[in-house]
């Protein structure tokens, strides 16, 4: 079972992959880039209700040193945040991988704040709200960074969690 995982995995990656790094035609995106991902958002939310979400434990060492296995889930999740976001089917499976301890909040919490590290508001500060890696959210959000982080059982964060965007510029 972990030869066919991992080689399932390499597949789903390699897909991720090439399609982002070739050049030469218009309209990548829409035609070839957001099908592909929600395909291969499907298929990793098939094998996550299977197996659970990749890792060491699931697949062996020997494969999880590969960045074909390594990286496909994490991958595959960052390009398609829009899922989780907006469907509560996809959030609550990811959110119980979470409480398996089979995916690292860290990464949960990534995935849900990728949009958003992307947004700026009309004082050009970014929309962060779940306190991420990709940074700390501004303080006039807390109060939508508090309920969203209730949405999915968290706590809210500290008041030294966030940053005053207005002191920034």
């Amino acid at each position: 079972m972990q030869d066919s995982l991992a080689f399932t995995l390499c597949q789903m990656y390699g897909a991720d992959q090439m399609l982002r790094t070739s050049k030469g035609f218009n309209n990548k995106w829409d035609l070839l880039i957001w099908p592909t991902d929600s395909t291969l958002f499907e298929n990793l939310s098939q094998i996550v209700r299977k197996h659970g979400y990749p890792r060491e434990e699931l697949l062996g060492e020997k494969y999880m040193t590969q960045e074909c296995v390594s990286s496909a889930a994490y991958a595959i999740l960052l390009h398609s945040p829009h899922r989780l976001i907006n469907e509560k089917e996809y959030l609550n499976l990811y959110l119980d991988e979470v409480k398996d301890d089979r995916l690292e909040l860290s990464v949960l919490l990534e995935v849900l704040d990728k949009p958003n590290f992307f947004k700026r508001d009309e004082e050009g500060d970014r929309k962060l709200v779940y306190g991420s890696n990709w940074g700390k959210p501004c303080l006039k959000n807390r109060k939508l960074s508090d309920s969203l982080r209730k949405e999915i059982g968290l706590a809210p964060l500290n008041l030294e969690d966030f940053i005053d965007c207005s002191k920034e510029k």
